[in-house]
Formats: C-alpha cells, sequence, structure tokens
C-alpha cells in the first residue's frame, strides 16, 4: 500500500493483531477445544496477521515472525526464514532481532556459522537497546564480550568496524514497533 491509504489502515491492522494475540485470555469456557488447539489455531492466526505487517515494513511484527519461525510457533520450524525475518527488522535497527541474528550466526543455525556476524549483530544491539532496557542492552553487550573471547583480535576488529559502518535501513522510520 501506498500514501495515506497504508497510513490509514496501519492503526486498525495494529488492533486487529492485538485483540487476535488477546483472544485466548477472553474465550469463555464453552470452547470445546482442548487448549492445545486452540493455541495452535490461535499462534496460525497470528502468523497470518504478522505476516501482514511484516510485508509493510513493521520491525515488531518482523521480529516476531522471526521467533514463530524459529520456534515452530503458527508455521513449519524453519531457521531460515527466522533468519529472513530477523534480518529486515534487524536492518531497521531494531535490537531483539539484531541480538536474535546475532546468535544465528553465533551457533549457525539458518545461516553458515560466521563469528564476525555475530559479534557485529551483538554489538550493534547492545547499542539500540533503549535505555529503558538496561537488562538486555547488558544481555547483547556480555554476549559479544563472550564471543570476542574466543575469537583472533583481526576479527574482532573487522566486526567492530562493520558495526561502525552499519547504517539502519533508509525506510525504517519510527513509530509503533520500529526502530527508535
Amino acid at each position: 500500500m501506498t500514501g495515506t491509504r497504508w497510513k490509514e489502515i496501519f492503526p486498525t491492522l495494529r488492533a486487529a493483531l492485538n485483540t487476535r494475540l488477546n483472544v485466548a485470555s477472553l474465550a469463555g469456557s464453552g470452547d470445546a477445544r482442548p487448549f492445545d488447539d486452540s493455541r495452535s489455531a490461535q499462534a496460525r492466526g497470528n502468523h497470518d496477521l504478522l505476516r501482514l505487517l511484516a510485508d509493510q515494513g513493521d520491525a515488531t511484527a518482523q521480529n516476531e515472525l522471526g521467533g514463530m519461525y524459529a520456534n515452530g510457533r503458527g508455521t513449519e520450524q524453519d531457521p531460515a526464514q527466522a533468519v529472513k525475518w530477523w534480518r529486515k527488522a534487524a536492518d531497521r535497527g531494531y535490537a531483539p532481532a539484531q541480538f536474535s541474528l546475532g546468535s544465528m550466526y553465533e551457533k549457525g543455525v539458518g545461516v553458515p556459522r560466521d563469528y564476525v556476524q555475530a559479534y557485529k549483530w551483538y554489538s550493534l544491539a547492545a547499542l539500540r537497546f533503549p535505555a529503558s532496557d538496561p537488562v538486555n542492552a547488558a544481555i547483547a553487550s556480555e554476549f559479544g564480550k563472550s564471543l570476542a573471547a574466543k575469537m583472533p583480535r583481526a576479527l574482532v576488529d573487522e566486526a567492530e568496524r562493520l558495526a561502525s559502518e552499519w547504517v539502519p535501513a533508509a525506510d525504517a522510520g519510527t513509530g509503533p514497533g520500529r526502530a527508535r
């Protein structure tokens, strides 16, 4: 969608997603389906709504979609798809996705193992978690330090250079669910 139309629909989509995510807590006791079945159906529905928002560039939705693919919630487990969606959110400067992407590179899940990329993403996440979230910033920093201890100095220098040269995607913008 382009222009004003997207801006008019986005808040409605966000409200629909929030409603869908909270539906389980509103379900009455008359629901005959077992809890696990209803959660599975809810996860599949969340996947569809998240995909819609993620395709529109919402970094929060992209991050959540990455998590769904990584853990097989509402969709088949697919580490490569998890990396794809986390990369989109990470490129927009979304710190939780940057941290997740660092983890995938460190472990070599969904991508070839690459300590330089892992360190770069951990470093960026540590810097980009908001001041209101010092715990996750510290965790990302510690993961980076731990990884650096396993790396030759030249590779750490390369990763630090890549992190210092990194700029968020031009279309990141700000607003609900976007990089701050």
